[in-house]
Order: C-alpha cells, then sequence, then structure tokens
C-alpha cells in the first residue's frame, strides 16, 4: 500500500461521528429513554394505586364494622319514644345497648346514645354512656344523657357514608328489593323514625392523600333486633 493510500486511510478513521449522525443518534436515544420513562412510571402509578386501594379497602372494611355492630344493637330505652333519635342521609344517632366495660351484659343494661356523622374528612362517632334517674317521674324520663367531648374518627375519607332506612327487616318480595323510607325532607320524622327496622350503610373510603384513586366501597344492611323484639322499651 502506497504511502499516500495509507495516509488517506488514517484520515478516514480520524475522521470521527459527523452531525448527521449524532443528531440520529441523540433522536433513537431520546425514544428509547422516553420509553422506558413511561414503563417506569406507569409501574409506579399501578403499584401507587394498588397499595392504596389495599388500604381504604381494609379501613373500610373495619369501620363498616364499627358502624355496623352500634347498630345492630339498637333499642328504644324506657320512656323515649324511638330507638332513633335522628336520621339523615349521612348521619344517625340513636340509642344502643353497647357493651362499655367488658362484662357480662343483662337485660338492665342502661343504654348509650350513639352519634354517627361525617365531618367532611371523617366517618364520626360519639358514645355517651347513659345514667339511671333515681327516681323517675311517672312515664319518664328514666335515663339521661350529656354528650360531651369531641367525636372520634373511624375513617379518614373524602366521600360522605350513606344511610338508608327501611320499615321492615325483609331484604325482598317476589325478587324485588324492598324500597326505603323516603328522605326527600333531609330526615325522618318522629313517626318514621319509630317504624324503622333496618339500616343500610353505604361506605366508600377514598384516601384523602390520594383522591384520584377509586375508593373501596362497603355495604351493609343492618337488622334492629331489640326494635323488632320491643316490649315498651329497655
Amino acid at each position: 500500500m502506497s504511502g499516500l493510500l495509507r495516509r488517506a486511510v488514517r484520515r478516514r478513521r480520524d475522521a470521527g461521528v459527523s452531525v448527521v449522525e449524532l443528531a440520529v443518534t441523540a433522536a433513537v436515544g431520546s425514544v428509547v429513554l422516553a420509553g422506558v420513562a413511561s414503563v417506569a412510571i406507569g409501574a409506579l402509578d399501578a403499584s401507587t394505586t394498588i397499595g392504596v386501594r389495599a388500604g381504604t379497602s381494609g379501613d373500610a372494611r373495619i369501620a363498616g364494622e364499627v358502624i355496623t355492630r352500634s347498630l345492630r344493637v339498637a333499642a328504644r330505652p324506657k320512656g323515649e319514644q324511638a330507638a332513633l333519635v335522628a336520621a339523615t342521609p349521612t348521619a344517625v344517632t340513636f340509642y344502643a345497648l353497647l357493651n362499655r366495660s367488658g362484662a357480662a351484659q343483662s337485660t338492665d343494661t342502661v343504654p348509650s346514645y350513639v352519634e354517627l356523622g361525617w365531618n367532611g374528612t371523617c366517618v364520626t362517632r360519639r358514645v355517651t354512656a347513659g345514667v339511671v334517674v333515681a327516681s323517675p317521674p311517672v312515664g319518664g324520663p328514666y335515663y339521661t344523657w350529656t354528650p360531651s367531648g369531641a367525636s372520634t374518627c373511624v375513617v379518614r375519607t373524602t366521600t360522605a357514608p350513606a344511610y338508608a332506612y327501611y320499615a321492615t327487616a325483609v331484604l325482598s318480595t317476589g325478587g324485588v328489593d324492598t324500597v326505603p323510607l323516603s328522605l326527600a325532607a333531609g330526615s325522618l320524622t318522629a313517626g318514621e323514625r319509630r317504624s324503622v327496622q333496618s339500616v343500610e350503610v353505604r361506605l366508600t373510603v377514598v384516601d384523602p392523600r390520594n383522591p384520584a384513586v377509586p375508593g373501596a366501597p362497603v355495604v351493609s344492611r343492618v337488622t334492629l333486633t331489640n326494635v323488632l323484639t320491643d316490649a315498651g322499651g329497655l
């Protein structure tokens, strides 16, 4: 190989990369990196969603159990008109035979005053112990309740609970679901509260820190057994 040819080969080897080649390489690299980033972000979002849903599902089950266990032992105290004191679409107040001490319960357990509500960020619960009136007048009252202190947060959520009230404990008749009492006026009347035999609780827990993740729903229908067997109040 002549000296001239060898010098030409060396010049081609030392020429490096052209601007066009650099541009093409950068463009291809950008596309690859964008694809990798998109896959990584998608996987991270999916992982976050799964984690949030798992957490809210567990919270919803626990909160639903707290609410339904309280409602299940709702009862009309002697001298009171009904077990339910107030009933709206998002809150309910009632008397209940809660076992607050953990000791064995008897038929003369003093009813508690239970308030289930929602403050915009939490499903709340407040329980007030009843006090027996020492020398009650004829016809009562036989117990007194003085609510005090703040309500406790049962579960944090951006969605209000939904309550429906039924004048029957039967879920359906002839394959047709029973119809709840109307809440068009915003709350049940005294007469309607006396007729309630079961309550449906619809709870959807949406994590306030991740509101874009769909909530975990829990729906339960609770029969007020003590109301069905009421024989003049407790």
